[in-house]
């Protein structure tokens, strides 16, 4: 069941890095596989990588790399685009950890009254 809801965390992360790339106008036939897979590759790397916190810079260097090779200029993706994307996504899901840090500290909060 873990590694069913790896993959499903992997999805739905992916699919907003592609959704992203689509929006600085990837073609999102040639663009879905590269960025749910990079996605995925950056994520688990930056998991691994102790030495820094989120894996900051490791993911957006595997992301980078990913994107760059798998749909890079062929998909419409050109340099200045594949770094807008990475750091798009690192400011999104940064948004998304703090707001859910602080759900979650508020909801603690009322169930103690």
């Amino acid at each position: 069941s873990a590694l069913i809801f790896s993959f499903l965390v992997w999805l739905v992360l992916g699919l907003h890095c592609w959704a992203l790339c689509v929006a600085m106008g990837a073609d999102p036939a040639l663009t879905v596989l590269g960025a749910v897979g990079g996605f995925s590759l950056a994520d688990t790397g930056g998991t691994l990588f102790l030495l820094a916190p989120a894996g900051a810079g490791v993911r957006e260097a595997i992301l980078g790399l990913a994107l760059t090779l798998s749909a890079g200029a062929a998909s419409g993706l050109d340099h200045g685009a594949v770094l807008a994307v990475i750091l798009l996504s690192r400011v999104i899901l940064a948004v998304l950890d703090f707001s859910a840090a602080g759900i979650s500290v508020l909801t603690a909060r009322g169930s103690r009254h």
